[in-house]
């Protein structure tokens, strides 16, 4: 059984600004890379095998500050762990998507499983991060040691809505680190 902590990327100006960012590559702030900072202390303990990241700029970023502070090599990318596509979303604040997309604004805000114009439908982004996570997990662990894989907010709410019996309301904020477990083909979040 293999010990995960996926952590979500530090802050980036678009977040700041309440912009939605899916695919398009936003690098940290100033902030972000304090949160990054921050997230390599609380991992000082932990004996990491390795780190590894989604290959959008702001995750390698925050990936590749921990890495450096823990001792690590580089961190490994992975593609599949990139935020969900949010197609015409991209760009927008919120204040703009109620103004431009105010019907498929408030179906996604009422549920993230809806896909707004031109995005990843929600099962195919569930399928590649899962995918993802578990092949990056693997590739990068050494001597049962526990693994670090930063990743973006969505990914984070997904694999937790995933993984709980009843759905619930999920925060993650940047620089927010979780635990998982992955044995076999079973990905499970641990409390």
């Amino acid at each position: 059984m293999l010990l995960v902590y996926l952590a979500r990327h530090g802050e980036t100006e678009w977040n700041a600004r309440g912009r939605i960012q899916g695919h398009t590559d936003v690098p940290l702030n100033e902030a972000g890379r304090d949160q990054a900072r921050a997230l390599a202390e609380q991992l000082a303990g932990e004996a990491l095998a390795a780190v590894g990241s989604s290959d959008l700029a702001r995750a390698r970023e925050t990936a590749a500050i921990v890495a450096e502070a823990l001792g690590l090599r580089a961190p490994a990318e992975e593609p599949l762990l990139r935020e969900r596509g949010l197609g015409v979303f991209e760009g927008l604040t919120r204040e703009e998507l109620s103004e431009r997309f105010p019907r498929e604004w408030a179906a996604y805000k009422r549920d993230h499983a809806n896909t707004p114009p031109e995005g990843e439908p929600y099962p195919d982004f569930v399928a590649r991060i899962t995918k993802g996570v578990k092949r990056l997990g693997r590739r990068i662990a050494r001597d049962e040691k526990p693994v670090l894989l930063v990743t973006h907010g969505g990914v984070l709410k997904a694999l937790i809505l995933a993984t709980l019996e009843t759905p619930a309301l999920v925060t993650v904020p940047n620089g927010a680190l979780f635990r998982f477990t992955l044995d076999g083909q079973v990905l499970r979040r641990v409390p």
